[in-house]
């Protein structure tokens, strides 16, 4: 979302089965800019970020502001979804895609979308690998010990 205000609200963690949740409330905070010039608005909002992976291969983003006190559907969102496949044992590619909620029909906005999501991307791309990577590491052990294995 942009904003230094997201380090500052907990996180609620959870594992169920092979997927790992990471989301984070953030109530009363302003809007990040790709918002506030989107939608000529300003705060403060209920500010939402969670984050999904599905193991083996597969995470999904969601992120957005709502009124505050609001239900997340009632407001603007951006996923991103990332789907991961191993082409050999050391490559894999990495393909994404990203939708939002909210001027759709905005060129501009879809190219700053574009450029920000780039940015994200490169500064979170450690995040999150140690939780998993356990989750592989766990799943490959499973596989290993099955019958099939």
């Amino acid at each position: 979302m942009g904003e230094d205000y997201i380090v500052e609200h907990g996180v609620t963690v959870e594992a169920n089965g092979d997927v790992e949740s990471v989301d984070r409330l953030m109530s009363g905070v302003q809007a990040p800019p790709l918002y506030a010039r989107t939608m000529n608005t300003e705060g403060p909002y209920g500010g939402f970020h969670c984050t999904e992976f599905h193991a083996p291969s597969f995470h999904i983003l969601h992120s957005g502001i709502t009124g505050t006190g609001r239900p997340r559907e009632d407001g603007y969102l951006i996923k991103v979804l990332n789907g991961i496949t191993p082409i050999d044992a050391d490559h894999s590619l990495y393909y994404y895609a990203f939708s939002r909620n909210f001027a759709v029909d905005q060129e501009w906005a879809t190219q700053e979308s574009i450029e920000g999501l780039a940015t994200v991307l490169d500064e979170d791309k450690n995040a999150g690998i140690a939780k998993a990577r356990r989750v592989m590491e766990r799943l490959l052990i499973a596989e290993k010990a099955s019958p099939r294995g």
